[in-house]
């Protein structure tokens, strides 16, 4: 697999809410978003200020949507995860997702997947990061759903406590 990014809305909304866009440009060599999720991001944008962010970084990374195979349509994932499956799919790519339903969906055609917190995972490894704590509180305040386990399971793999 190349190191080839496809992501999903959620992502870039919630790094453009903790203004951390930076970071997937920075890991990620190459960037693809389809229309499908910029057609999402777009239908944001007068309601959500990072709706508007998410939208100037999305766009130069824009991918023309392809058609999807009844395999993963029959899934039923919303358009952006459908296309942003179908393409890492079609691209050897990474499929960036924070959905749990389109993770398995990329699990079952063996897509290697990264979320938002694996995004700051990452960037630590990198030395992008020093701590990975802050970071993730502050994707949770921004509108992520992670529970509270799993928060405190990710900082103890990293040697880090909430603070």
């Amino acid at each position: 697999m190349n190191e080839a990014w496809v992501l999903n809305a959620s992502p870039i909304i919630l790094f453009g809410r903790i203004d951390r866009l930076d970071l997937i440009d920075r890991l990620a060599p190459r960037l693809m978003i389809p229309d499908a999720v910029i057609d999402e991001i777009r239908g944001g944008r007068s309601e959500d200020v990072s709706a508007r962010i998410g939208l100037d970084f999305a766009e130069p990374y824009r991918a023309a949507d392809l058609p999807v195979p009844h395999n993963i349509a029959h899934w039923d994932l919303g358009r952006g995860e459908t296309q942003v499956i179908t393409q890492a799919l079609d691209a050897a790519a990474w499929a960036v997702l924070d959905d749990l339903a389109a993770r398995r969906c990329a699990a079952t055609y063996n897509i290697p997947v990264i979320g938002s917190i694996g995004i700051l995972l990452r960037a630590k490894r990198k030395g992008i990061l020093e701590n990975v704590a802050p970071w993730m509180m502050k994707l949770k305040a921004a509108g992520m759903y992670v529970d509270e386990m799993l928060i405190q399971k990710v900082l103890a793999d990293v040697g880090e406590q909430v603070r």
